[in-house]
């Protein structure tokens, strides 16, 4: 069942019951509704998804040109912020030049223009360590 906000939004979201029950091993197979929060803009801020016995609530930030800045996920305890690369006049584009997320990995994309012509992928762990 799909739920509304006032300004025709998605809520939430709630998927058919799996089972004929709600007690037993699963009782709470009813109320696995995924909810959403969002901005002034109308963009998401929260998503709150089931997550064993509770609720797990990823959330995003936004910069001041409505891109998204950032996303944090609870379940990893990961944030990954992301970076816009600027054009050869100091303009911010929305081109995405980079990925990094909290445990070191890093995205980098390379650009000709609008075409994509390089992506590096590191990460914080030296190869040598790696067991």
């Amino acid at each position: 069942m799909f739920n509304d906000t006032p300004v025709d939004l998605l809520a939430s979201y709630t998927p058919p019951q799996v089972t004929s029950t709600t007690t037993g091993i699963d009782p709470e197979l009813a109320t696995l509704a995924t909810s959403y929060t969002y901005n002034a803009d109308r963009q998401i801020t929260a998503a709150a998804y089931p997550e064993g016995n509770g609720f797990s609530t990823v959330t995003q930030a936004y910069d001041t040109f409505g891109r998204l800045g950032s996303k944090f996920d609870p379940l990893s305890n990961i944030t990954t912020t992301y970076q816009y690369l600027t054009n050869a006049a100091g303009v911010s584009t929305d081109q995405i030049a980079s990925v990094v997320t909290s445990d070191g990995v890093t995205v980098t994309n390379t650009f000709d223009g609008f075409l994509q012509t390089q992506v590096q992928w590191s990460s914080g762990y030296d190869d040598e360590h790696v067991a």
